[in-house]
């Protein structure tokens, strides 16, 4: 992953910066799927609510309660 100058030498500025460039890159992803995840376990979570209400709603109403 070496960059080299003209003159054949490391820069160690921009290897610095390269990798907090990856870190960062690396912890946006890591926080977009723990986005992602929460969301589709929330509606998850939600769909099976209303699926329980539903089921509730209909067997009440099937019984004349």
């Amino acid at each position: 992953m070496a960059e080299h100058d003209r003159d054949g030498v490391v820069d160690e500025e921009y290897e610095e910066a390269v990798r907090r460039a990856r870190r960062m890159t690396r912890t946006g992803w890591r926080t977009m799927g723990a986005l992602v995840g929460g969301t589709v376990f929330v509606a998850a979570l939600a769909w099976l609510a209303f699926t329980i209400f539903l089921v509730w709603f209909v067997w009440a109403w099937a019984n004349g309660n």
